[in-house]
């Protein structure tokens, strides 16, 4: 019966007809871990792809508020742990789409942790990362100097080759000021593979303890969706020190009531469908505040309109009018 319903609402949304393969959880499907984000990352051209600046600048802005009290706090502390820089947890990192932008806002003596339960994303995401810092350290950014007005010829050729001093002065600069930056930024920039549903059924060997301990921060999309809240919590509250902060976007339930994320097998051509859970904000609020979290500021909710729509793409079209997402901050108490 489930089956049927979930093929006469892709049918209502456009979608054709295919056989619908589902499966128990994403996280513990290797089948999922192979190809579920480029298909389901798409969130039918709705979805978040990476966490919107605005939340990820509230989210680093919290951060470092509570970095700052904890700093006057311990203000006769002389072990130097107020030299360390900020741990920031991304956890279902995937293929990197949302640790690449936390590396760009971040700042460089921050350490970033990728958790994911896949091998295979995860090393989609270190090559993600490693490309990314390559080309950041070597685009430095080209200053045009213009024209000073009326000069003799003697004048402008000096005044040229000052300017091509000047230029090649400054773009050595940043280019030295990115590639210290990007280099400490690779030497801090670590990924594990983690289950939150079942660690022992994830791929590869264990992950140091610290590596998941005593966070300042913890950013996650589209994750949730395949996890109870109370594990979901659950983990995440273990992740972070008192006071760290937690960012969160996910499918909108209203979304989830008529769509679930998934991926065309290639090899079978069959439709595949993990389980999802269509999560409330009000259960996702409930669900926080019971495991000690508390809401920071509003729960941002998308609803995709016609502006929207011609933002995103011929794909989102079909979607206009409903909910899609929504996400927050949450702070540990």
């Amino acid at each position: 019966m489930r089956l049927v319903w979930v093929i006469l609402s892709a049918q209502a949304r456009g979608y054709p007809s295919q056989p619908i393969r589902s499966l128990c959880r994403a996280p513990q499907c290797k089948k999922c871990k192979t190809l579920f984000e480029p298909d389901s990352g798409k969130q039918n051209g709705t979805g978040p792809r990476a966490h919107p600046p605005a939340l990820i600048s509230s989210f680093l802005c919290l951060g470092t508020t509570q970095r700052q009290k904890e700093k006057i706090n311990n203000n006769n502390d002389n072990t130097g742990n107020n030299a360390v820089g900020p741990k920031l947890i991304d956890l279902g990192c995937g293929t990197g789409r949302n640790t690449i932008p936390l590396i760009r806002a971040a700042t460089c003596d921050a350490t970033i942790v990728g958790l994911e339960p896949s091998r295979k994303m995860l090393r989609f995401a270190a090559e993600r990362v490693s490309r990314y810092l390559a080309s950041a350290a070597t685009d430095g950014a080209e200053n045009v100097i213009g024209g000073t007005g009326v000069a003799t010829e003697q004048q402008q050729q000096q005044q040229q080759q000052q300017q091509q001093q000047q230029q090649q002065q400054q773009q050595q600069q940043q280019q030295q000021q990115q590639q210290q930056q990007q280099l400490l930024h690779a030497s801090q920039v670590s990924f594990y593979v983690y289950n939150l549903l079942d660690y022992d059924s994830a791929e590869g060997e264990e992950m140091p303890g610290s590596a998941i301990e005593n966070a300042d921060g913890v950013i996650s999309t589209l994750v949730m969706e395949h996890v109870p809240l109370d594990k979901f919590f659950a983990a995440v509250r273990g992740m972070l020190k008192k006071g760290g902060v937690f960012l969160v976007t996910n499918m909108h339930s209203e979304m989830g009531s008529i769509s679930q994320a998934g991926f065309v097998d290639p090899k079978t051509g069959v439709k595949i469908r993990p389980t999802s859970y269509a999560h409330t904000v009000g259960e996702m609020v409930e669900a926080a505040e019971h495991a000690g979290f508390e809401v920071v500021g509003d729960i941002k909710e998308v609803r995709v309109d016609e502006e929207l729509a011609g933002k995103l793409g011929r794909r989102a079209r079909k979607w206009i009018g409903v909910q899609v997402w929504y996400g927050g901050c949450f702070r540990k108490r």
